[in-house]
């Protein structure tokens, strides 16, 4: 009796949860969206396409901004949903009394429940944590992309837009970035769900390595190449 009302109340607990997010969720996509939607079904082409992807500039204008605030959009909802659901499993965790705190507890013993509640967090949620990896980094893929035509904003440069750096560099980094995050996204799931902890922690720590080198072997070819001659590469 007392764990069929557990589980109903836990029930409810998540209807209740899942219906305030899609309420949010709908007006956020409803304010934000709406215009940029209309925009974008009747736009015009310019019949003028950019020197770098070929593409016409109306996807700059009607496009690449609603496909930038779907993707800020999704990414909001991802971490509502991250979030909910570890505070979920740590609900979950408190109800079977695997968590306990006691102001009789010393130092050694805190560390030690929380060395167990770590534990057995990784133990219950293990594959939850692998699948929110593969889709944080299928995001970061899709980011990637459009991060690519993004450069044509760029300001980095003496000339606004894609300046040399960002071109001979910057262009192959973010392409890297998407390729791997495609890669780190079905590895992420395999060690999530074989509970290959360290494994699933290197996904994370390897995007960040590749940023920083790919960030900084841009500053360096910019500083190297084009500065000493700058006006002749952006010519380029």
């Amino acid at each position: 009796g007392s764990i069929q009302k557990a589980t109903k109340k836990q029930n409810i607990l998540a209807i209740g949860v899942s219906g305030v997010v899609a309420f949010f969720l709908t007006m956020m996509i409803s304010d934000r969206l709406w215009y940029q939607i209309l925009e974008f079904v009747n736009q015009t082409q310019f019949n003028l396409t950019d020197p770098i992807f070929n593409q016409d500039l109306a996807l700059y204008f009607f496009g690449l901004p609603l496909y930038q605030e779907v993707f800020s959009i999704f990414i909001a909802f991802f971490v509502v949903i991250v979030v909910l659901t570890f505070l979920y499993t740590a609900y979950i965790l408190y109800q079977g009394k695997k968590i306990e705190f006691s102001r009789e507890q010393d130092l050694e013993a805190i560390k030690d429940n929380a060395k167990g509640i770590f534990k057995s967090y990784l133990e219950i949620a293990s594959r939850q944590i692998g699948i929110f990896l593969g889709v944080l980094f299928l995001i970061l893929s899709i980011g990637s992309f459009l991060e690519a035509f993004q450069l044509l904003y760029s300001s980095s440069g003496i000339v606004y837009g894609a300046g040399a750096a960002d071109i001979d560099v910057g262009l192959k980094v973010i392409i890297i970035k998407g390729v791997l995050c495609l890669v780190l996204a079905v590895t992420s799931v395999f060690a999530g769900y074989r509970k290959k902890y360290l494994f699933m922690g290197a996904g994370p720590v390897l995007f960040v390595v590749v940023v920083i080198l790919g960030g900084a072997a841009q500053g360096i070819y910019e500083s190297l190449v084009v500065i000493p001659n700058q006006f002749t590469k952006e010519e380029q």
